[in-house]
């Protein structure tokens, strides 16, 4: 695990993304492409265009959803 008082500008750290979230957003990406099929292409040239991604779309899904699991 990376500590961040111990490093400064340049040092390499190491990020690693928590495997429930991974799993939400692989979920989404897959949803999407299933329902959209051909489209999908599309739908990601959309939302480039628009600053969004479909990780992004996760990512969002994932905090909506623990935020009201923490209510």
């Amino acid at each position: 695990m990376t500590t961040f008082e111990g490093k400064s500008v340049g040092d390499d750290v190491n990020i690693e993304i928590e495997r429930g979230t991974q799993v939400v957003v692989d979920t989404v990406r897959d949803t999407i492409a299933e329902t959209l099929g051909p489209l999908l292409p599309m739908f990601e040239k959309f939302l480039e265009q628009n600053g969004v991604d479909v990780d992004a779309i996760g990512h969002a899904t994932t905090k909506s959803l623990s935020d009201k699991k923490d209510q």
